[in-house]
């Protein structure tokens, strides 16, 4: 491998680090890209501090952790509006519906709008 080589490697690898440390720090609730993702669904949960990932066994596992809705016997909806700061709100709309003991099938949606 030729000096030139080298220093090229060298230079690829010194750009692709400056691009690591120079990526975007997200860590402020609605001060950038996809901050939404934050926002808690469900009352219960959200009121365990937002540590329920093995307990939900509501509608609300289809945001925690979706697994969780294998242990839902019955036909399940949850509809869900949380009124943020100037003018924002977020909604959860979620349905489960078990056909056997072990077949269950689940959908939900995300809505974050500006009234």
């Amino acid at each position: 491998m030729s000096t030139r080589q080298k220093n090229l490697y060298i230079l690829l690898i010194i750009l692709l680090m400056c691009n690591i440390s120079l990526s975007q720090n997200i860590n402020r609730a609605g001060t950038s890209a996809a901050q939404f993702l934050k926002f808690g669904v469900g009352a219960r949960v959200s009121a365990m501090g937002e540590a329920g990932v093995t307990l939900t066994n509501d509608v609300s596992g289809l945001y925690w952790n979706p697994s969780g809705i294998a242990r839902i016997g019955k036909p399940s909806l949850m509809v869900s509006r949380n009124a943020l700061y100037t003018n924002l709100a977020y909604s959860f709309l979620g349905f489960v519906y078990p056909f056997t003991a072990k077949n269950v099938v689940g959908i939900s949606a995300i809505f974050f709008n500006f009234r």
